[in-house]
């Protein structure tokens, strides 16, 4: 990400841009998004974490609880370099990081990643720890991207 973090959309202006859904959330789940923000905006790619879909129950209890505690860690990590930097809240619902082009880790990656990913990954995982924030859902390699270089 540039040096200066793109201005994020008020929720209005989320909803009529176009996205590209990268992720559908179940029902206590948020959707996923990559927005590319118009150049008024900063013209920048983010990812949105977006509860607005949910129930009228989710959105007042899980959702706010949800992206509090992962902005929390977001902020914590702030500056990791395997951890997208978190850019602001939109509303109560929604939030943004940063872009990084990747792909999810699967079983079709076999072969494709350096020899050293695995102790990379470690590493990285290790340094969260360091800085205080566990990952609790990297049982699912779809929570591990793999970016154009190989890297974790």
């Amino acid at each position: 990400m540039s040096a200066a973090s793109p201005t994020l959309p008020t929720r209005a202006e989320l909803d009529s841009l176009p996205k590209e859904l990268l992720s559908r959330g179940g029902a206590r789940n948020p959707d996923v998004f990559r927005v590319d923000l118009p150049e008024r905006l900063g013209g920048a790619p983010v990812v949105v974490k977006d509860f607005a879909p949910r129930s009228p129950l989710v959105r007042a209890t899980l959702a706010r609880l949800i992206n509090g505690r992962e902005i929390r860690a977001l902020r914590a990590l702030a500056g990791h370099p395997e951890v997208p930097a978190y850019l602001g809240s939109i509303d109560a619902l929604a939030f943004a990081v940063e872009y990084r082009p990747g792909r999810r880790m699967s079983r079709k990656l076999r072969g494709q990643v350096p020899a050293d990913f695995v102790e990379r990954l470690e590493k990285a995982i290790r340094s969260m720890h360091e800085r205080g924030v566990v990952h609790l859902d990297l049982r699912h390699r779809t929570n591990v991207m793999v970016d154009p270089t190989g890297a974790p």
